[in-house]
């Protein structure tokens, strides 16, 4: 079931357009019915969806995500996300 979507801010920027989980777990991001990326969130989703928005310098993973996020976004009104988390 699909959790949340990128969307574009007025800024330039990206975010989610609703809140997510706190707890560690797994997400794929996907265009229509097609997976684009998995991830693994040890120390938290929403913490991990957040360094997506504001990666920091020394984020290389983070920084290429950001820029491709925001590329699907440049011509789709919004990138799916989908989670799952223990319990």
């Amino acid at each position: 079931e699909l959790a949340a979507r990128w969307v574009p801010t007025d800024a330039g920027t990206i975010t989610l357009d609703r809140s997510v989980p706190a707890a560690p777990g797994v997400y794929a991001f996907a265009l229509g019915d097609a997976v684009t990326y998995v991830g693994v969130a040890t120390a938290g989703i929403a913490r991990r969806m957040r360094s997506y928005t504001r990666p920091g310098s020394r984020q290389l993973t983070s920084q290429r995500l950001n820029r491709l996020i925001l590329a699907e976004l440049a011509t789709c009104p919004s990138l799916g996300v989908y989670f799952a988390t223990p319990g």
